[in-house]
């Protein structure tokens, strides 16, 4: 368990200094098309219709003027360099090799939340041989962006893909970020749970989680560990665990369902040990 405790901090700490999140494109970046029957023009607005292209398109994005990217096509030796809208292209792509599904996620606008934030309305498209199979739209936590993580069902009932969203906190002391886990069936994209975690230097609070592939691992369960104590800076960057709680999951083929939390015992005083 400290292993897991060790992993999951260094890699909370590393994704909310990393804001780095999907801002510009680079020129000969590979990007796929997040929307059906998109216009290739030969130039931007009212150019001569190139191509019409079906989602999950590979491109090559080799500029941006006002709106308009500029790629290149590829299919076969056939090889279109045109235009069209920038906001068809899936901000972050994941393609699964043994299934061959290609995850397409892009930022659709930005809502205010109830609490008054300015938060990314996310859309997600699973997508095979350039044909779509689902999509699901679900908003972010925070004014920032997100980050995507795609693995397999990892023997889970009926699940192929586990589907992660990350929407990171911003500072310390700013809302906790949340990652939404959703699972794809092959038929739709199943909203799973949402765990939060959260640091205000040096109190953090982060969650692990048991998948039943993993070590310790039971049967269509999901064991999730969340643990809240604070980062001892001169104790040699040690994290000291100050409380755990720990929440058994079930999965039935449909839906998570809590089977009970186990909290752990707290520590005797030194008069009731007396």
């Amino acid at each position: 368990m400290k292993y897991i405790l060790i992993t999951f901090y260094l890699l909370f700490f590393i994704t909310i200094s990393s804001q780095d999140y999907i801002e510009y494109r680079e020129v000969g970046e590979r990007v796929w098309l997040s929307a059906d029957n998109v216009n290739l023009r030969s130039t931007p607005k009212d150019g001569k219709i190139l191509e019409n292209l079906p989602i999950g398109s590979e491109l090559t994005f080799q500029s941006l003027e006002n709106g308009w990217a500029q790629v290149v096509y590829k299919h076969g030796k056939k090889k279109v360099k045109g235009y069209l809208l920038e906001e068809f292209l899936s901000d972050q792509a994941s393609y699964d090799e043994k299934t061959q599904n290609l995850f397409l996620f892009r930022t659709l606008s930005l809502e205010k939340n109830k609490y008054g934030r300015d938060v990314p309305k996310v859309e997600i498209r699973v997508a095979k041989n350039n044909k779509e199979l689902a999509k699901k739209i679900i908003y972010g936590d925070n004014e920032g962006g997100f980050y995507v993580n795609v693995t397999g069902g990892k023997e889970l009932k009926s699940v192929q893909n586990i589907i992660s969203i990350n929407f990171p906190q911003e500072c310390c002391a700013c809302p906790g970020g949340g990652t939404d886990y959703l699972f794809w069936n092959g038929k739709e994209i199943i909203n799973a749970f949402t765990i939060y975690d959260g640091v205000d230097a040096p109190v953090f609070g982060i969650n692990a989680l048991i998948f039943p592939d993993d070590h310790g691992g039971s049967p269509n369960t999901i064991i999730m560990v969340y643990y809240q104590g604070e980062y001892d800076y001169d104790g040699g960057s040690v994290s000291v665990i100050e409380q755990s709680e720990t929440e058994i999951h079930h999965w039935d083929g449909q839906m998570l369902n809590k089977i009970y939390p186990i909290e752990k015992p707290k520590a005797e005083s030194k008069e009731e040990k007396e």
